[in-house]
């Protein structure tokens, strides 16, 4: 599948790295469960790499969270007093406007914080390819690695993102504050809606522009572009993939309380991020495999093939010859002799006439006259012309091609195997 808009990408690849490809091959993501079975160690030590430095950006949200849950408990806000009298008159949007507060307060923090979870992203995410397109190869200094080479490519999506969060989530409360005062519902919870698909939309480019960015030594616009381009091209695995990727958050979110919860996030805290960079980067690599080197590729091998196969038919007639001159001259080899085929002489039987001779004879002369015709036609052929012109003239120089300004060396029957 050719796409000229992402061969940029070419021969870019962030790779320190040779890949490895299966003995037997099973299917892209057979393979992936594969080499992500037999390395779950090494998944565990690259999720563990990464949640330490985005713990900072959970921390906040949990204690943020927690003290939202504490003023609930210290503010009237569903309380009454005597027969439905609330206690306090002047507590209505009183609830939505504190959370409203403290959600901009701690979206805002996490955001700052996403320069440090961009440490864990470009590491985890660089890691995570490596590992599944070495089949296994991966060392520590390969997360810091990951660092250096994309963190600045994944920071930009990942702040873009955070921030498109925290602008969802202020006019999500806001929408929450303006319905509790007694307007109209309609218009806030169109914008609350619209403002979720497109933080949606932003996330899948995010998710798409990090992938090329810790793949591929390009520019930011050029990584935005092939992002597009790549979303075009597989709306639907896309949105798949990229929902199954955060199977691990939407666990969190379907188990928030009770016993499960905790399984849940112990399971998360285990491998969750590593479920999350196997996934993705498993499924953007087939991506990249299926656009990126055919848009390239064909190119360059059919012109270099165009140019290449006069020359490289020369060089096979130059073999032969030389082939020949080291072999010494022989009959056998210096003339063309009609193969051995379906022809075959008649037999004399034991008791035999002039009848039997006669055919003998002529069966003799059919095949002699084959082995003639098939010389006549092919005594001209330029590796038996040669054969002949060398051991007429005694030695036939066989030249190498040679750089400019460098002598041509000769070879000949005599000098050829000293």
């Amino acid at each position: 599948m050719e796409n000229s808009k992402v061969s940029a990408l070419y021969n870019t690849e962030l790779e320190n790295y040779s890949r490895k490809q299966a003995a037997e091959q099973k299917g892209k993501w057979a393979d992936t469960w594969e080499v992500a079975k037999s390395n779950f160690s090494k998944i565990v030590t690259i999720n563990l790499l990464a949640l330490m430095f985005i713990i900072p950006s959970v921390a906040v949200v949990v204690a943020m969270q927690l003290i939202l849950a504490n003023y609930g408990f210290i503010f009237p806000f569903n309380s009454n007093f005597g027969v439905s009298y609330p206690a306090s008159p002047g507590s209505v949007g009183m609830a939505e406007s504190l959370k409203m507060s403290f959600n901009l307060i701690s979206n805002a923090l996490i955001v700052l914080f996403g320069f440090i979870s961009s440490v864990g992203i470009s590491g985890g995410v660089y890691s995570t390819k490596k590992l599944l397109n070495t089949r296994g190869e991966f060392k520590i200094k390969d997360f810091f690695h990951g660092v250096k080479v994309s963190y600045f490519k994944v920071l930009v999506p990942v702040i873009i993102v955070l921030t498109a969060v925290l602008a969802t989530g202020y006019l999500s409360d806001w929408a929450a504050y303006t319905i509790a005062m007694g307007n109209s519902a309609v218009w806030p919870t169109i914008a609350k809606i619209a403002a979720i698909i497109v933080t949606v939309l932003i996330g899948i480019v995010a998710l798409w522009t990090i992938a090329i960015g810790a793949s591929y030594k390009v520019g930011f616009g050029q990584i935005l572009k092939s992002a597009f381009t790549f979303i075009f091209a597989t709306p639907v695995h896309t949105i798949f993939f990229a929902a199954f990727a955060f199977a691990p958050v939407w666990l969190l979110l379907l188990f928030s309380s009770g016993f499960m919860s905790f399984i849940v996030i112990m399971v998360c805290a285990i491998f969750g991020l590593s479920f999350v960079f196997v996934v993705w980067m498993g499924f953007t690599q087939w991506v990249f495999d299926l656009f990126i080197t055919p848009a390239s590729k064909p190119k360059t091998v059919k012109k270099e093939g165009e140019k290449k196969q006069e020359p490289d038919k020369k060089e096979s007639e130059k073999d032969i010859a030389m082939q020949l001159l080291a072999a010494g001259k022989s009959e056998l080899i210096g003339k063309p002799i009609l193969p051995v085929g379906k022809e075959s002489l008649v037999a004399v039987p034991k008791n035999f006439k002039r009848e039997d001779l006669l055919k003998a004879k002529l069966s003799k002369k059919e095949v002699d006259d084959k082995v003639t015709a098939y010389y006549e036609l092919h005594k001209n052929d330029k590796a038996y012309a040669e054969y002949e012109k060398m051991f007429a003239e005694r030695e036939k120089p066989v030249q190498e091609p040679t750089k400019k300004g460098k002598k041509k060396k000769r070879l000949s029957a005599d000098n050829l195997l000293r």
